[in-house]
């Protein structure tokens, strides 16, 4: 993931509070969860497809200014596709 996918990672997360959604992306419907921790330097996502039951999960550490991504257990690349193409059933 690139620095500029990074940044569209974060927005994404960023605009969510801490909680559980329903979303869709790539026309999937998953759970998601959100946990924000210390003033935000600590960005948690994890997913389940509600049908496959495939998992996506991954943190975004701040660490001298710029975040850090690390996925749990799937590609950088698969994290950012799931991502980019959420949209919230609920709020």
């Amino acid at each position: 993931m690139n620095t500029q996918e990074i940044r569209e990672s974060i927005e994404i997360i960023q605009k969510l509070k801490t909680g559980n959604y329903s979303v869709l992306s790539q026309d999937e419907r998953y759970n998601l969860t959100v946990e924000k921790l210390q003033n935000n330097t600590i960005l948690k996502f994890f997913a389940r497809n509600l049908q496959t039951g495939e998992i996506i999960s991954g943190n975004f550490y701040k660490v001298k200014g710029e975040y850090r991504f690390r996925p749990c257990e799937i590609s950088v690349e698969r994290a950012h596709y799931f991502l980019s193409g959420i949209k919230c059933l609920n709020s």
